[in-house]
């Protein structure tokens, strides 16, 4: 439960950091996130007068508050939840927002498969990762997402973090 907070407060960040810049298994499309940044920005701007909403969706798509890695049910259940959320505290409704959507995700066979090839990377490499930590974190990513992950496990033990970190933006075991 700890790792997939630490995933949850990393995707917060990441939405944050949009944020205040006025900015099923498939992976989130470009319209899918073109569409979430629009609901989400508009939503914003009808809390907050002073945020112009094509500023917003700029920055929501060029600083990855919606990214394509995403599954397209985790970024559907994200932006749904916010859009219906207060305006009384826009941070906490979006860190919720991704704590409800991140614990709605549910992991699959892809991520049972990425998840036991980067235990046994780790364990290779001296570390030690908990498979069910793994396969919680993970579930919000798409199966191609998690398809190239997959390829970093093979990598040296210095590249291996890099490379899945490039993947799957936001992941950090």
């Amino acid at each position: 439960m700890m790792m997939r907070n630490l995933l949850m407060g990393s995707l917060f960040v990441v939405g944050l950091a949009a944020l205040n810049c006025s900015g099923g298994n498939e992976g989130s499309q470009s319209s899918d996130v073109t569409s979430a940044c629009s609901t989400i920005c508009s939503h914003e701007a009808s809390c907050n007068s002073s945020i112009d909403q094509t500023t917003c969706e700029s920055g929501c798509a060029s600083q990855g508050l919606v990214r394509s890695a995403w599954r397209s049910d985790f970024t559907a259940n994200l932006t749904s939840c916010f859009a219906g959320s207060s305006c009384a505290d826009v941070t906490k409704s979006f860190n919720d927002c991704i704590s409800q959507a991140a614990l709605a995700a549910t992991p699959d066979a892809q991520d049972q498969t990425f998840c036991s090839s980067l235990v046994s990377a780790a364990q290779s490499c001296g570390a030690s990762l908990s498979l069910s930590d793994c396969t919680n974190l993970t579930a919000v990513f798409s199966d191609a997402s998690l398809a190239a992950a997959q390829a970093c496990t093979s990598e040296s033990c210095a590249d291996d973090p890099g490379c899945v970190a490039a993947a799957l933006p936001g992941y950090s075991p």
